[in-house]
């Protein structure tokens, strides 16, 4: 869908047609992109240019309170055993083959419920010296919900120059947990 059929449907011009997605259409769009997640011991991939675009940790806010003017930090979920946890993924996207680094950070609960967590992950593909490619990226972000199964976010192209943006939540088969 372009970007003025999508503003067209959001102000409510669809003349009462069903709205068609590429699942309903007969076109093959391929398999859903599949991806295998580990935190490796040695560290992941992460240049500085990943690091402009997604940044890889969180920076919690201290609030004040009205009455005393005291800071304070706000408490953490007692289950985030870590803030700011890298991972690697190799995935299949068809055919082809991709590679992703990125990092899972755990937030404060909001509104009294625990369990968010901040994804960020950066695509790309391998050169031939085994680093990555940076003129062929895609990048992530997301908020992963409590309860560890539903991951919220946007794809783009971190070039800015590229206009396109794809906003795609994941429903995941198993609760998300990444151990080292």
């Amino acid at each position: 869908m372009d970007r003025s059929e999508l503003r067209s449907l959001r102000k409510g011009r669809d003349q009462g047609e069903p709205i068609l997605d590429s699942f309903t259409e007969n076109e093959d769009t391929g398999p859903f992109q599949k991806l295998d997640i580990e935190c490796p011991a040695a560290g992941i991939i992460w240049p500085s240019l990943f690091e402009r675009y997604l940044p890889s940790k969180v920076q919690h806010r201290q609030r004040k309170t009205r009455s005393q003017g005291c800071t304070t930090t706000q408490a953490m979920d007692d289950n985030a055993s870590a803030l700011d946890l890298p991972f690697q993924c190799q995935g299949r996207d068809g055919d082809n083959g991709f590679c992703s680094s990125g990092w899972l950070n755990a937030l404060p609960p909001q509104q009294g419920i625990p369990g968010w967590q901040r994804f960020v992950m950066m695509r790309y593909h391998l050169d031939e010296f085994g680093q990555a490619d940076l003129g062929d990226l895609w990048a992530y972000e997301g908020i992963v919900l409590p309860g560890d199964q539903i991951i919220l976010g946007r794809w783009f192209h971190p070039d800015g120059v590229t206009n396109i943006e794809v906003s795609l939540g994941w429903l995941l088969n198993a609760p998300l947990q990444i151990s080292h």
